[in-house]
């Protein structure tokens, strides 16, 4: 097993980092999946949701959109 070459303590800050081009890099490279992934989820208004690892909140504002009168929570280990 090959190990990590970032300290998950470090995690977040790299995240950080990262958060202004995030919305970029997320809408260039991972909106296919990301829509497929909620798609796949089949939301209904009235839900409770959980997103683990939201981000910047890109599927987020979709979850809301397919969910406004429901409980939408998200959490992430950046700031």
């Amino acid at each position: 097993m090959e190990e990590a070459k970032i300290a998950q303590s470090e995690i977040g800050q790299l995240y950080d980092k990262i958060s202004n081009i995030y919305d970029l890099w997320g809408n260039l490279a991972e909106s296919k999946a990301r829509n497929r992934a909620i798609e796949l989820a089949d939301i209904k208004d009235g839900q409770k949701i959980l997103e683990v690892a939201c981000g910047t909140g890109l599927a987020f504002r979709e979850i809301v959109k397919k969910n406004p009168s429901g409980f939408n929570y998200g959490i992430d280990l950046s700031i």
